[in-house]
């Protein structure tokens, strides 16, 4: 009678297990979708990596919903500092052609020594601006700035509580 009993509590606490799993695999999908929504409705024309940014991965306890280094970024507002400043590449710079500054070996010393006279800086209120003159017109290629800001763009860890508290889960961020 005995092994009767502990083979029903063996079936029933894998019944619970096997519960547990999909409940916790079905909140995952949920924030998945959700995360999915909030990127085509924030993100104008998303990349790849946004798309293919978020990943589920299952455990034989717990399942993890996790976010690539571009999505996370954006899950939650931050400030970046430069060391001592950020060099920000403008539109128009990068349609004349000009890299962001560190690659391909791009430095102030190499601007000023390619470009010479042609560039101009100006001071603007959280910072400068760069301008580069060529036949007659001038562009803003670069700003410099000690800090930027950036705001929070997917809510992320608030929807994963939401979602966590109506299945009555755990959750760790």
């Amino acid at each position: 009678m005995s092994q009767s009993i502990d083979d029903f509590f063996d079936q029933e606490t894998k019944a619970i297990a096997t519960d547990s799993k999909a409940i916790a695999l079905e909140a995952a999908e949920e924030l998945y979708q959700e995360v999915q929504r909030q990127i085509r409705q924030n993100f104008n024309n998303p990349s790849a990596a946004f798309s293919k940014g978020i990943k589920i991965h299952e455990f034989e306890n717990a399942v993890y919903v996790r976010l690539n280094s571009v999505l996370s970024n954006h899950a939650q507002s931050a400030e970046i500092r430069g060391n001592p400043n950020l060099w920000i590449l403008l539109p128009p710079g990068q349609q004349l052609g000009f890299n962001r500054m560190g690659e391909g070996g791009t430095s102030w010393d190499v601007l000023k020594r390619r470009f010479g006279s042609r560039l101009a800086i100006t001071p603007v209120a959280d910072g400068y601006l760069v301008f580069y003159r060529t036949k007659g017109q001038t562009y803003p290629i670069y700003k410099i700035q000690q800090q930027v800001k950036t705001r929070q763009r997917i809510e992320f860890y608030e929807k994963a509580e939401e979602i966590a508290r109506s299945y009555n889960l755990s959750y760790d961020q």
